[in-house]
């Protein structure tokens, strides 16, 4: 315990949230993804990991207890960030909270807006944890099954009286 305890020392945790897609109703995303950078105060881009090949990340919310971390953040200039930049590419899926599953590569990049920021100053931390906080899906999605399935019944049913 005492060494986890020590690996876990100047770790930040980082809340992550697009706006736009909270608002549509996304609670995962599975993203492939080519660039990762940092977005200051000033609306500057800085460059934190490069993927020669696409990478492939899972994205769930905060209930879920995933997160990544990310040791590259140690390289950037003291400042104050207040977005990442996720660069993407091809065959993006997004999965909306009524289950809805929808395949879209018309995004170049997807913006995440670092919930109090993240200010480095000389002390750098030695990684970063990001969460992101997504929508929880709907307890009537697992539903869905059976509702089809009985509305079904009650269409046969009409649609036999009315003969």
């Amino acid at each position: 315990m005492a060494k986890l305890e020590e690996d876990n020392k100047g770790i930040k945790e980082l809340i992550l949230k697009n706006t736009r897609n909270y608002n549509l109703g996304v609670s995962e995303m599975n993203l492939n993804i080519t660039k990762i950078t940092a977005m200051d105060s000033l609306g500057v881009e800085h460059f934190i990991l490069n993927f020669p090949d696409q990478y492939s990340l899972n994205i769930k919310g905060v209930g879920y207890g995933r997160f990544y971390r990310l040791k590259k953040i140690m390289n950037l200039p003291p400042n104050t960030y207040t977005r990442l930049r996720f660069y993407l590419g091809n065959d993006n899926q997004f999965i909306f909270k009524d289950g809805v599953v929808e395949n879209k590569s018309v995004y170049d990049y997807l913006d995440f807006e670092i919930e109090n920021n993240l200010t480095l100053n000389a002390e750098k931390p030695s990684g970063v944890k990001i969460w992101f906080d997504m929508v929880p899906y709907e307890l009537s999605r697992h539903f869905k099954f059976f509702s089809n399935w009985v509305n079904m019944f009650k269409n046969l049913r009409s649609s036999i009286q009315n003969t």
